[in-house]
């Protein structure tokens, strides 16, 4: 009778120990998938945000030789960024682009 059980114990334990590292395991990739897209997140934010900054830089820059539209776009990289103006003072302009 003392040999079956000892082989149960045996096989509860490897079982266990295998629950564990299995959850162990799954717990690692959620934590790196998890930097992996706060990193790609924040990358394309950065990226939006640069292309929006030199879209009101071109649209500034333009303001004393043509006059500038109350709407209008910018293209870079494939990707447009428009901007939409308000004639109230102060002079606003709000520039929108999509991060994708």
């Amino acid at each position: 009778m003392k040999i079956i059980f000892k082989r149960g114990s045996m096989l509860l334990q490897t079982l266990v120990m295998c629950v564990i590292m299995a959850m162990i395991g799954v717990m690692v990739l959620k934590w790196v998938m998890a930097r992996y897209m706060l990193s790609a997140r924040i990358y394309r934010s950065n990226v939006a945000k640069v292309r929006t900054e030199g879209c009101m830089a071109r649209v500034k820059s333009q303001w004393n030789f043509n006059p500038v539209s109350s709407n209008g776009s910018c293209s870079s990289d494939g990707v447009t960024t428009s901007y939409t103006s308000s004639s109230s003072k102060p002079h606003k302009i709000d520039f929108r682009t999509n991060e994708d």
